[in-house]
């Protein structure tokens, strides 16, 4: 008896059947990931996109001008703007800082010194440029009169310390600042118990248009 087996049916082995179904499961797995990536591309886009566009329209509101108001009243209000900030200049530039002076005063005095009195007074010997009035004399400038003492030195006839103390005020810019003119002398010198002391003076004159008491 003779068999016929009419079925023409390609048998593939396990081991390649495993092969393309690992094969198929990594292109899948490619493809997700691939549209996963572009997915989260796309999202993050629009969202700084949809940002920008907020913060854009915020800027345009914040920046825009109120209905009604014209370009020539943005000119003036501008100006009165510069007329303040120049109003504002003029009168800082007029103030006597006592806080500055006073800090410097003490950060330069010498060990062996103190100060006694810091006074004001009207000078008799510096005038303004211009007449307070018509036909009347020029206003006397302001002075700040500095009182102090200095200990000496045993076997010492002058006061170094002093002239130091001078010379740093000088160089200071901030005691400097709205001071036309500073003059010290030593007035004499005393006994102070056991030791000899020197009392000095320092003379500060304001510059014109400054008030001391702003």
């Amino acid at each position: 008896m003779y068999e016929l087996n009419l079925i023409h049916e390609k048998v593939i082995p396990i081991s390649q059947q495993r092969t393309r179904l690992s094969l198929v499961s990594l292109y899948l797995l490619i493809w997700a990931l691939t549209a996963t990536v572009f997915t989260y591309y796309i999202i993050t886009t629009q969202n700084e996109i949809s940002t920008y566009q907020t913060a854009t329209r915020r800027l345009e509101t914040r920046n825009g001008l109120p209905r009604g108001l014209t370009h020539a009243d943005v000119l003036a209000l501008n100006r009165q703007l510069e007329i303040t900030k120049t109003t504002l200049t003029n009168i800082n530039n007029q103030i006597f800082r006592w806080s500055n002076k006073l800090t410097s005063l003490r950060k330069f005095l010498p060990s062996d010194a103190w100060l006694d009195e810091v006074s004001c007074r009207k000078s008799t010997t510096r005038f303004s440029t211009t007449p307070s009035a018509p036909g009347q004399p020029p206003a006397p400038l302001s002075e700040v009169v500095i009182l102090g003492m200095l200990m000496l030195p045993p076997g010492n006839a002058g006061s170094q310390s002093f002239e130091e103390y001078v010379i740093k005020l000088r160089n200071d810019e901030e005691f400097m600042a709205h001071i036309q003119e500073l003059n010290h002398v030593v007035i004499g010198k005393f006994r102070y118990g056991s030791k000899e002391a020197v009392k000095f003076m320092i003379v500060c004159v304001i510059k014109e248009g400054v008030r001391l008491d702003a």
